[in-house]
This record gives structure tokens, sequence and C-alpha cells, in this order.
């Protein structure tokens, strides 16, 4: 499965009500939990509807993420 370019991220977030954030700053804000492990995701999703969440998953899947 091909990774994700920035273009490819840019586009997917052109189609979102809600917001896709790929910057090092929120990337890192989200990239730790209540536990010891830190990974830095690829993005940070903040959906607004039932579509943005199918639009998410459809790219997480045909990027091989998650």
């Amino acid at each position: 499965m091909p990774a994700p370019t920035s273009a490819d991220y840019a586009r997917r977030a052109g189609e979102l009500e809600g917001e896709l954030h790929t910057g090092r700053a929120v990337r890192l804000l989200y990239a730790t939990d209540a536990s010891e492990y830190q990974e830095l995701p690829a993005a940070v999703a903040m959906p607004r509807s039932d579509a943005d969440v199918r639009t998410l998953i459809t790219f997480a899947r045909t990027h091989g993420l998650g």
C-alpha cells in the first residue's frame, strides 16, 4: 500500500467538514496518552460528521494506516 504524501493529506483535508492536522506541533500533542509510550501519529483528524469518519476510514485503509 502506498504511503500517503502531503498532497494526499491536503486533498483529504479539503474534503472534510472537520479538520485534519499534519503539522508537527499538533501531532506531538497527540503522541502520548496516559501510558509511558509515545508514538508520533501521521496526522490528527477531528471529524465533524459521519461522512468525515467514512472518508477517513477509507483513506486509512487505502494507505495501510492504523
